[in-house]
């Protein structure tokens, strides 16, 4: 009779000497027999502790030697007591890879060990024992045998340290001569971590026991407003299962999850018997019951959802609810509706059936709902996964969570379910520490598949290939071949490309990498390319994929530029993992295209118009976008070569959007696109953009480098060439556009701005200032210039010195003032006629008063610049200068004494007063500290009506007059200058603008200046003396007149043939008239010379000097 066998592995650790010291380092952990865990000495939590067995201190109950009869047996000896031990995998296969773990021993070699639950002993060979040097001693064991009977003889034992998974133990093993796998007992595999303890199982048994029921859900059906309901027949079943399905009808009602009725119900669907592993399963047919049915569309987990909140957690417990729909109560009303017909009568659903539309999504719902507080349970409809960081956390989850199933009523299923594991399946997928892997099954499955025969298995094929998509890096470079077959009107062919992929396929599953967890509190990069015909994307974190995505593109997305396709790559890829992007504070996407870089960091407004549509949905991620060279974006540009054929419906933002960009008509839009088809040069610009940009600029065509600059912001629409949102203009059309540009006839910077806003070609700017300074219209139509800044005259040394007249009207008279330029002393007087001689008889009579002036200042009028006002100036020894005409501002002291005048007489005649004794107190009004004008003209004051102390009337010198003068007039320039801007000095000969009233402007040339602002210009054969004022530049050009023959092909004016020098209405004939200049003798600065008239047909008239030599424009004005 054998003798009972025991634990071999741990009787290092005697009971006797539970707290023996072990060599090597003192923080060295080791399993203490009074407490049944790993701690370092003198740290058992089994200390002080009082035992519930047998009521002594210092070990746990699960420890106790008083053991109870189904306990488990925990005897800790020196030595094996039996001389036989059963081993049943000595001899197992070793290519089961799952039953297998690598150890580390001392020596440092690698022994694979068979994990064997039902050995009592760990054993390895001898050869085995010497390679590790194991110290081997004589054993009381004498022989093991296996489960066939077989006997193999013990030559000895050894302890040997043994590290499994970074759990290091001291094993004993029994050493063989023989050639045997390598085993680990129960024992070892529990202490290694290896094997997990049932306690979870025993403890709950009553979960696991029948088909359960919830107690606090009843499901009540939805339907339609007027539902068409079926009355279905009982369908005919195989006689060899007849008595099969009459026994599982009266299991089910046993179980209460059917019962038989016998009246009416409103509707009756068939039956459906399902045989699986030589059982059946009845399932209703409620196909005609689910289109009647409201649906509640609760969200369903994906495996996708799920993981993304796995990470950090190390180890899994997974639950499977058994026959988790029938544990649902359905309400009377409901059952009636869920009535089904058997050969054997009708029966009515107590339970929510399998195949019911809504019964995944209200089951997820009663899940989700019951397990809502527990915060990493993970539900799939009828199986939940737990998940913690530690073993200990878990279970106490666990616990919680079987503790809520039974109160709940529900039921579990014991043989799917999997407690306190590393590695589980879940949803197709082996969840692991390490990452996300593929279902070993389904790679199974896929591997054995037959090479496809037809479109339709190549297509099933496919699909099963891109369920597992996620764990091919370069799926989409093998399945193109075979996606060629799928192509419309593409023949049957299956090649050497095809076999290749699809043997490629198979092999490359069989080593898949492991997918990462998605962590929330991580900096997330997102890699992406396209292609010219696909795009492709992999999400990372910390260095470890988490996710792929792969697209190909639509014919029209194939159409579209390098940067758009690298764009729309970046927008795929959001869309793909929107539920991991969202709301990241740090996600970074890396491309190939330096431009994006760019491209994101300007305002959505200046991108190009299909660009806005996708850069307005990648923005609300807030990525930041770098440049990373394609040779080094190893993955995102493999699965952009080619990809999967995922549809993506198009958004119909972008026609939306290009429409109210892009408003012209389509004759106009037809003709842009033929034009720049014609363009040489806009066809290898647009050729480039379609197909990317060099890296460097030298690698471009000459006429294509101008646009190297803002590569970035060139894209095609359409077959139109796109600058951000503005139409890139063929040359053929710039003079057109420019027509329209400039139609409303504003100056260049409003000009400019609408161009910038709509159009552009290069050199726009330049070619449209020229345009509009050479426009006719503008040109003769214009704004007065801005006035310049005020130029100070001297003052004068002493009173009388400078004095300015003029005339004025008031009131049908005619008078002449005289105001002195030291003093502001004035007088005026009516004159009989406006005559030189007149005016030349007052002034005698003022200068014979006062004195004759050094300077007197006037206009130019007729009166003033005539042969007998300039002999009068010669006889009195004065000097007279003349203002420019049409200027009154040049004669400024004149003007302003004028307006004095005026306001003076137009007060006392207004109340009947004596002129002269207003003009005598006029006189005496002291001014600021300069004293009254009377003063300053005699040094002392004259008398009037108010009362003055005659010592007042003492001659008495105001002192620094001229000083205080210039001061005053330094305030006065500073205050007037504002805004004001000096013009350009005009050279001689120089083609300008001459001003005739207040909008028009007629070309004129430059003789020669004459005076401070003042120049003598020719202008329809007439000469003239002006003020720069009434002067303007105008654009150099190579004709000798640009103004009138340096029109652009097509001017805005061009419907009018009207040359400018026939316009003379405003020009003064021979006989010079007040307004205009006059034409005296040709002596004077003023004289207006007649060369040879022009025809009115002469498009470029010889500019020529007084003496008839023809005028040669200067070279830097020729450029």
């Amino acid at each position: 009779m054998k003798q009972a066998a025991t634990p071999v592995d741990a009787i290092t650790y005697n009971r006797k000497n539970t707290y023996k010291k072990k060599e090597g380092n003192k923080e060295e952990t080791f399993h203490c027999g009074r407490c049944d865990t790993e701690h370092q000495r003198r740290k058992c939590p089994a200390f002080k502790k009082v035992c519930k067995r047998c009521n002594k201190r210092n070990h746990f109950t699960k420890c106790c030697k008083l053991k109870a009869v189904d306990a488990l047996q925990h005897d800790y000896e020196d030595g094996y007591s039996s001389e036989g031990f059963i081993v049943s995998a000595i001899d197992a296969d070793a290519d089961f890879e799952d039953w297998f773990e690598e150890a580390t021993m001392p020596s440092g070699d690698i022994v694979k060990f068979k994990l064997d639950s039902g050995s009592q002993c760990n054993v390895i060979n001898k050869k085995i024992a010497n390679k590790i040097k194991a110290s081997i001693k004589p054993s009381t064991a004498k022989y093991l045998t296996s489960y066939s009977n077989h006997k193999i003889n013990v030559l000895g034992e050894a302890v040997i340290k043994t590290c499994i998974k970074k759990q290091t133990r001291l094993v004993k093993y029994l050493i063989v001569n023989e050639e045997v796998v390598p085993v680990l007992g129960k024992t070892a595999c529990v202490r290694l971590g290896l094997v997990k303890r049932v306690e979870t199982l025993e403890k709950s048994h009553d979960l696991f026991e029948g088909i359960g029921c919830l107690k606090q859900f009843t499901y009540d059906i939805d339907l339609i407003d007027n539902p068409k309901l079926p009355i279905c027949p009982a369908r005919k079943i195989p006689h060899t299962i007849r008595q099969q399905v009459k026994d599982e009808l009266d299991s089910m009602v046993a179980q209460k999850i059917i019962k038989p009725v016998t009246m009416p119900t409103p509707a009756v669907s068939p039956m459906v018997v399902v045989r699986k592993d030589n059982k059946i399963r009845l399932c209703i047919d409620p196909s005609d019951i689910n289109k009647n049915l409201k649906r509640r569309h609760y969200p369903l987990s994906t495996v996708e959802d799920i993981t993304a909140r796995i990470h950090g957690s190390s180890w899994f417990t997974l639950l499977d609810c058994k026959k988790g729909f029938w544990q649902l109560k359905v309400t009377p009303r409901t059952s009636d509706y869920l009535t089904f017909s058997t050969p054997f009568g009708r029966y009515s659903c107590l339970r929510m059936p399998f195949g019911l539309a809504s019964a995944p999504e209200v089951f997820q719902q009663i899940m989700s709902s019951l397990l809502a507080d527990i915060k990493n349970a993970e539900v799939s409809m009828d199986d939940v996964l737990l998940h913690a960081a530690s073993k200990e956390d878990l279970q106490k989850m666990t616990e919680q969570v079987l503790d809520k199933f039974r109160k709940a009523g529900l039921k579990l299923n014991k043989e799917k379910c999997v407690f306190y594991t590393q590695k589980v399946k879940f949803l197709g997928h082996i969840v692991t520490v390490e990452g996300l892997k593929p279902d070993p099954q389904k790679i199974e499955t896929i591997a054995k598949i037959k090479r496809p025969e037809n479109v339709k298995e190549l297509q099933r094929f496919l699909g099963l290939i891109t369920y597992m998509s996620k764990f091919i890096k370069n799926m989409a470079d093998i399945t193109g071949p075979l996606r060629q077959l799928l192509h419309k009107n593409t023949e049957w062919v299956w090649d050497t490309p095809q076999e290749e992929a699809f043997i490629k396929l198979k092999e490359l599953l069989k080593n898949p990498p492991v997918l990462g967890y998605y962590d929330p509190k991580a900096p997330i990069l997102l890699s992406v390319d396209a292609s010219s015909y696909a795009c492709g994307g992999v999400l990372m974190q910390k260095e470890k994929p988490i996710a792929y995505c792969a697209k190909s593109f639509t014919k029209t997305e194939q159409g579209y530029s390098q940067l758009e396709k690298e764009a729309n790559a970046i927008l795929v890829a959001c869309k793909k993992f929107h539920t991991y992007i969202w709301g990241c504070k740090d996600l970074t996407i890396e491309s190939d295209h330096k431009p994006l870089e760019t491209i994101f960091k300007k305002p959505l407004t200046e991108a190009p118009p299909r660009l806005q549509r996708m850069l307005y949905q990648i923005l609300p991620y807030n990525p930041k976008v770098v440049y990373k060279k394609g040779s080094e974006m190893y993955v995102a540009d493999t699965l952009s070569r080619d990809c999967e054929n995922l549809s993506c419906e198009e958004s119909n933002t972008e026609n939306l959007q290009i429409c109210a960009i892009v408003p012209f008509s389509k004759s106009r839009r037809e003709e842009l696109k033929e034009e720049t088809e014609k363009c040489e040069e806009l066809t290898d610009l647009k050729k480039i953009i379609l197909e990317g940009w060099p890296e460097t600029i030298e690698k471009l065509p000459e006429n294509i480098k101008k646009y190297w600059y803002y590569r970035e912001d060139l894209s095609v629409y359409n077959d139109i060439i796109f600058k951000n949102d503005r139409v890139l203009v063929p040359k053929s059309m710039v003079p057109l556009v420019m027509k329209h540009c400039h139609l409303s006839h504003k100056g260049i910077q409003g000009t400019l701005k609408l161009a910038r806003d709509n159009v552009f070609w290069p050199g726009m700017a330049k070619d449209l200032t020229n345009y509009i300074q050479t426009c006719k219209a503008c040109t003769k139509i214009q704004n007065e210039n801005t006035m310049e800044p005020i130029t100070m005259q001297p003052v004068p040394e002493r009173p009388w010195s400078v004095v300015a007249t003029d005339l004025f009207h008031l009131r049908d008279k005619n008078y002449i003032v005289i105001a002195d330029a030291y003093s502001g002393f004035f007088d005026f007087k009516e004159l009989k006629n406006i005559t030189s001689a007149e005016i030349i008889q007052n002034l005698k009579s003022w200068f014979s008063i006062f004195g004759i002036p050094d300077t007197l200042l006037s206009d130019g009028g007729k009166q003033y610049d005539c042969q007998e006002f300039r002999t009068f100036k010669k006889e009195w020894n004065f000097e007279h200068r003349i203002s420019s005409p049409h200027f009154p501002r040049s004669n400024g002291l004149a003007e302003r004494y004028v307006q004095e005048a005026k306001n003076l007489l137009k007060k006392c005649l207004e109340v009947n007063s004596d002129v002269q004794l207003a003009l005598l107190h006029h006189r005496n009004t002291p001014r600021l500290d300069l004293g009254s004008p009377a003063q300053r003209m005699f040094n002392r004051r004259t008398k009037t009506l108010l009362p003055t102390n005659e010592k007042l009337f003492s001659p008495k010198i105001i002192q620094k007059i001229k000083k205080k003068l210039e001061n005053l007039k330094g305030k006065e320039k500073i205050n007037s200058d504002k805004g004001k801007k000096e013009i350009k000095q005009f050279e001689e000969n120089e083609n300008v603008l001459l001003r005739r009233d207040k909008q028009n402007w007629v070309p004129a040339t430059i003789i020669r200046p004459e005076g401070n602002r003042s120049y003598i210009v020719r202008a329809d054969n007439a000469t003239y003396r002006r003020n720069a004022w009434h002067l303007k530049h105008t654009t150099p050009s190579d004709n000798s007149n640009p103004l009138s023959t340096g029109q652009p092909e097509v001017s805005p004016a061009q419907a009018s043939s009207t040359p400018w020098h026939d316009d003379q209405s405003n020009v003064s004939p021979p006989a010079p008239a007040p307004t205009e200049a006059t034409q005296p003798a040709p002596s004077t600065a003023t004289e207006a010379t007649q060369p040879a008239p022009s025809t009115a047909t002469e498009a470029t008239p010889k500019r020529t000097t007084r003496s008839g030599r023809v005028i040669i424009q200067p070279a830097r004005y020729r450029q």
